[in-house]
């Protein structure tokens, strides 16, 4: 099992970094704004699970993992240990990249299905940041209609 618990990402001009942690990041209002405004991730927040063994740690854009030793749980021998992270650096983190590459060259993750995701993102962003300040639709539409005045 693999759980995304965390993004670090950076905006296109690299001015500002947007750092969101917790379960179910696509319900963050500040990780669906970053998604939204197409942020270059540059790590990534990972836990890999198996029946004796969790490795929680950040994986980062050239594929180096940092453990964090305080969300891990490892209840195996030392030379288990060693072969579970052998296969993680060795198959599972490539395997990562390669699903990746693939679903982008077989059109699967294309500009219009990104484009459409990241539209998705965007409206849930702005659906939070409104439920939670109690804005109206006459009030963004006010606002929508002063900003191109």
């Amino acid at each position: 099992m693999l759980d995304i618990s965390q993004v670090l990402e950076e905006d296109k001009y690299e001015l500002y970094t947007t750092h969101s942690m917790g379960e179910d990041i696509l319900g963050s209002t500040s990780a669906l704004s970053a998604f939204s405004e197409s942020q270059k991730i540059n790590k990534t927040g990972v836990i890999f699970v198996n029946q004796d063994v969790q490795i929680a740690g950040l994986l980062d854009i050239n594929s180096v993992f940092f453990i964090d030793n305080d969300k891990s749980k490892i209840e195996i021998n030392e030379n288990e240990f060693v072969d579970f992270a052998i296969y993680i650096y060795t198959y599972l983190i490539p395997q990562l990249f390669k699903a990746w590459d693939e679903e982008k060259e077989s059109s699967k993750w294309d500009d219009k299905l990104l484009k459409s995701l990241t539209k998705k993102w965007a409206i849930n962003a702005i659906l939070n940041l409104s439920k939670i300040n109690d804005i109206s639709l006459d009030e963004i539409d006010e606002a929508m209609n002063l900003d191109e005045e």
